[in-house]
């Protein structure tokens, strides 16, 4: 067992085309081909997580007309509850000290949990960190110092350097240059700074989800073996994935690992922000990034046919939840003590529900994983809160008794 922020090797699952895909790189290497000629293989990682995350039902009140969902929690991944961020961040921060870096700059909304989980791991490493938050406007820009919730409390507490740009500069000026603009001023102090995109979602991040599949093979393989062994007829055949996607990394990861596993599963991803050609175009570049080798990369299919990526159900837009929205997520937590966050996986829970009751025929059976990919804390930003507080949070003890009666 590896020791939590040790620096250890990474080994490729053992699927056929992952092998093809090293030797391509053996092939390229022998012909002093050059480093960006190669396919994106990670050869190291830091162990960031509590792995496996487990696997189990989830039991609703409510009839699902045959359908089971299982949860995969990986809200229980370890770094301060960082969730799907985790897996991402294994590999980036193996890259940035390989390559002696001293700090770290990542961006995201001003209650991103990607921008806490980068903090956290950089100060387990005993890293610098710098985040570029964007926040919505100007007013709440200027007053920021004044905003303690959530997972901006969290960001100070493990002191992150935090710089603020409003929703317009966002756009005008875009993440990678203000990325850049961060990194470029902390050169200045004498630091060497390694820039994470938004989410984690690179091509090199998005192995943490391939991992990821590779985890959930095994954890199938396990338990199916095991009953086979005591005649238990109870194995779990998972005919779709469903998860939230917000930056498209954790997409592209679960797109790629199943195609190359053994797994049958059709994958839903249900985005939280943007648009399915906004995704579908990240997930098809990061694809291309990976596998350079175009023989290789001819050999897969229209990412189309790799995943479903939905855009019905971002309600109010990104960071925001509407009534019935907080209403599922109370529900849900009541009736099976799993606690979901509006941002991210309460949007897809819902729009995983809403499809298994008026579009089923998208799934490509009854058998259903979802991935819990954290977030506990977009629950106690402050405009959240004090939706909960108005309408969902019992006052009372013969309120909460009434509730559950």
């Amino acid at each position: 067992m590896q020791s939590f922020g040790s620096m250890i090797d990474y080994h490729l699952p053992n699927w056929s085309f992952l092998n093809l895909l090293q030797q391509s790189n053996l092939n390229k290497i022998e012909k002093n081909e050059k480093v960006e000629e190669l396919n994106i293989i990670p050869l190291k990682r830091i162990q960031l997580g509590h792995w496996p995350t487990p696997l189990h039902p989830l039991s609703l009140k409510d009839s699902l007309s045959d359908f089971k969902i299982w949860l995969k929690r990986d809200d229980m991944s370890g770094l301060e509850w960082s969730g799907n961020k985790a897996r991402k961040l294994e590999f980036l921060f193996a890259d940035a000290l390989i390559n002696n870096h001293d700090c770290v700059v990542t961006t995201g909304a001003a209650q991103s949990n990607h921008c806490r989980a980068t903090a956290a791991a950089a100060a387990f490493l005993k890293l610098g960190c710098a985040l570029v938050l964007r926040c919505d406007n100007q007013e709440i820009a200027n007053n920021f110092n004044d905003e303690n919730s959530g997972n901006i409390t969290l960001d100070r507490l493990l002191g992150a350097r935090i710089f603020t740009v409003t929703q317009q500069e966002y756009v005008q000026f875009g993440r990678k240059k203000l990325l850049n603009y961060a990194c470029e001023s902390l050169k200045s102090k004498g630091f060497n700074p390694y820039s994470i995109d938004v989410g984690g979602s690179t091509a090199l991040g998005a192995w943490g989800y391939i991992e990821a599949i590779n985890e959930l093979e095994k954890q199938i393989q396990n338990n199916n073996n095991n009953n086979n062994n005591n005649n238990n007829n109870n194995n779990l055949n998972f005919t779709d994935i469903c998860f939230a996607c917000g930056s498209g990394g954790t997409a592209a990861g679960l797109a790629l690992g199943i195609f190359f596993s053994s797994l049958n599963c059709k994958v839903h991803a249900y985005c939280v922000c943007d648009d399915e050609n906004y995704f579908y175009e990240h997930i098809e570049q990061s694809i291309n990034e990976i596998i350079v080798d175009q023989q290789l990369r001819n050999k897969i299919p229209n990412v189309r046919s790799l995943i479903r990526i939905c855009d019905q159900y971002n309600g109010l837009g990104y960071g925001k939840a509407t009534e019935t929205e907080l209403q599922q997520l109370s529900k849900i937590a009541r009736e099976t003590g799993v606690i979901l966050d509006p941002v991210y996986s309460n949007k897809a829970f819902y729009g995983m529900l809403n499809d298994i009751q008026f579009n089923s025929q998208v799934f490509a059976g009854k058998s259903i994983l979802f991935f819990h990919t954290g977030g506990l804390f977009g629950n106690f930003a402050t405009n959240i809160l004090s939706q909960l507080k108005t309408t969902y949070l019992p006052n009372t003890i013969e309120q909460i008794l009434t509730d559950k009666l």
